[in-house]
């Protein structure tokens, strides 16, 4: 079964898991709702006393770097790379790309066993939207990946960056997008 699979990859040791994958984390709106609500939930109950302390802002900074945006290197937020502006919901996402819709659940009046089981559908849907959509991950980091290292220069003023961690979209400066710079010559 796929899903097992998926649980049981998550599980293996980090290096194990970089090895084999070129992603941490794949989410659905993670990035923008479950990751910082668990970040400021570490922060808010944060005991400032002992090993505890450091422990958990070491936890909360750690996850801070699953948070940025358009960055698919530690964390596939699936909304982010398949939404096209506006949000939509994983069940609409899900019938659309998937013909999979969802049963409807009244949060407020469902059973436990009820919320349960749409927890484990979205760990499903979730699971199958990423099958579907890893080879455009995959080669979305390899393009990204290129301008790690690289110079870039304004070539209206002249300031020069050294590109060190790629969170997608453009680099402008005087409202245009910088250029590689190559031996010192613009390329």
């Amino acid at each position: 079964d796929k899903l097992y699979d998926q649980i049981k990859i998550s599980a293996e040791s980090g290096d194990e898991f970089k090895r084999r994958h070129f992603f941490n984390l794949v989410t659905f709106n993670g990035k923008k709702f479950d990751l910082p609500v668990i970040i400021r939930a570490i922060v808010r109950n944060f005991n400032s006393e002992g090993i505890n302390a450091h422990r958990d802002m070491m936890v909360a900074k750690a996850l801070k770097q699953f948070t940025r945006r358009y960055d698919y290197t530690t964390h596939v937020d699936l909304i982010e790379l398949i939404g096209d502006g506006e949000y939509k919901s994983l069940d609409k996402y899900s019938s659309i790309y998937l013909n999979w819709p969802k049963k409807e659940i009244d949060f407020e009046t469902c059973s436990q066993e009820e919320l349960e089981a749409h927890c484990v559908d979205d760990v499903e849907m979730s699971a199958k939207m990423f099958d579907l959509f890893k080879i455009l991950i995959y080669l979305i980091n390899k393009s990204m990946s290129n301008r790690v290292d690289k110079i870039y220069f304004c070539p209206v003023c002249g300031n020069e960056v050294k590109f060190v961690r790629d969170g997608g979209g453009a680099i402008i400066c005087c409202g245009q997008e910088m250029v590689i710079k190559k031996g010192g010559e613009e390329e």
